[in-house]
C-alpha cells in the first residue's frame, strides 16, 4: 500500500478523470476473467464512482492511470501483458466448477456485468 501526498494525489485523479473515469461505465458490458479489464471504484467530493475499461476497446486504449499507478506501486509485481486471447481462450464452455480449474491450483472462472454503480455476478458472457 503506497501512501500519496498531495501532489502524487493530484496526478492520480487527473489520470483517471483523462481515462474517462467520471464519465458514465459501460453499464451491462460483461468481464471476463480470462481477459484484461480494469475495474475502478473511489469516493470523489462525497460521491461514489464506478467505472471499468475491458481490452479490446477504445476506452482501453485510452488508459492513463497504469503508468501512475505502476510509479506509486512498491510490490514489484508486474502487470501481467494485455495481448489478443486465442480462440480457446474465448470460447466459453459450461463445466463444472472442478472441471474448470484447467490444472491451475486455485483458478475459476467468471463473469462480472458492469453496472452504474459497481460490478455483478453475470453467469455467462
Amino acid at each position: 500500500m503506497a501512501q500519496l501526498n498531495a501532489v502524487e494525489m493530484t496526478m492520480l485523479r487527473d489520470s483517471l478523470e483523462a481515462s474517462g473515469f467520471f464519465a458514465s461505465p459501460p453499464v451491462g458490458k460483461i468481464l471476463d476473467s480470462h481477459s484484461f479489464y480494469w475495474a475502478v471504484s473511489a469516493c470523489e467530493g462525497n460521491r461514489f464512482h464506478f467505472n471499468a475499461w475491458s481490452h479490446p476497446s477504445p476506452e482501453f486504449a485510452n488508459i492513463r492511470f497504469i503508468e501512475v499507478l505502476q510509479r506509486f506501486d512498491g510490490t514489484g509485481v508486474a502487470l501481467p501483458e494485455v495481448r489478443e486471447l486465442t480462440p480457446e481462450e474465448r470460447e466459453f464452455r459450461p463445466r463444472p466448477a472442478v472441471a474448470q480449474n484447467d490444472n491451475r491450483e486455485g483458478y475459476l472462472r467468471f463473469f462480472a456485468e458492469i453496472r452504474p454503480d459497481g460490478l455483478r455476478a453475470a453467469a455467462q458472457p
